[in-house]
């Protein structure tokens, strides 16, 4: 509903000659009946501001609703069809995902198995010259952790 200015400020005027009245028949002077007529109009114009913000602000508000267009589902199966396949395909993708992290794994543990037998006789020549096993294993480490930094970076990209 919209706020009408002119019937509130009537109302206000209304309810103040009849509060004045009563000021006077207590005996209240004149000068305070008039500081307290001030102080009123003042709240008054306050809250009707505040009304007329309100009532803009609702306004607004339902003209961005309007301007939103909802889609339109005509039946409740298309409906509960959109929400079993967005649901699908989250699924899926998470499937998919897991599935090639899984692949990956195996592949990288094949070719790094391989890797290392192929390389006995290089880790024989490293400890028949004095290098430890662990500087070895670190250095065998370090080369597969630059490996699947590599791996991971090419598929960010």
């Amino acid at each position: 509903m919209a706020y009408n200015k002119a019937k509130e400020e009537r109302k206000w005027w209304l309810w103040k000659a009849a509060e004045e009245k009563q000021l006077r028949s207590l005996g209240v002077g004149a000068e305070d009946i008039e500081k307290l007529r001030v102080h009123d109009w003042a709240v008054f114009n306050s809250d009707r501001r505040y009304y007329e913000k309100l009532q803009d602000a609702g306004t607004y508000l339902e003209e961005v609703a309007e301007d939103t267009a909802q889609p339109e589902v005509k039946t409740v199966e298309e409906f509960l069809d959109s929400i079993e396949n967005q649901r699908l395909y989250q699924v899926l993708i998470v499937w998919l995902i897991f599935g090639c992290i899984v692949v990956s794994v195996c592949i990288l543990i094949l070719i790094l198995s391989m890797w290392i037998k192929q390389r006995k006789y290089e880790t024989g020549i490293l400890l028949s010259i004095g290098i430890t096993k662990g500087k070895i294993v670190f250095q065998y480490i370090v080369e597969v952790l630059l490996i699947a930094v590599v791996a991971v970076a090419s598929l960010c990209v």
